[in-house]
């Protein structure tokens, strides 16, 4: 169970970094899942540690945010 809670905590802590990533650029989700041609409902599960996103996401989603994939990766997970 601590596994679990530890990788839902990463997951809470990443999608707070996308969605402050996404508020930077002054974009909406809709207007980030037309970015990702995904569903605004995928962007909102994302920003709120729903789904653990693959490789091939993490990129278009850096893409999207026009930031470095570093940069999607940098979160502080002690700050929740």
């Amino acid at each position: 169970m601590k596994e679990c809670n530890e990788l839902d905590s990463h997951l809470l802590a990443f999608g707070k970094n996308i969605k402050r990533l996404r508020m930077d650029l002054g974009l909406s989700q809709l207007q980030l899942a037309e970015r990702l041609d995904c569903k605004q409902t995928y962007i909102s599960k994302l920003e709120m540690g729903q789904r653990s996103p693959n490789l091939r996401i993490l990129i278009l989603v850096s893409k999207a945010l026009e930031v470095e994939l570093p940069q999607v990766l940098e979160y502080q997970r002690h700050l929740l």
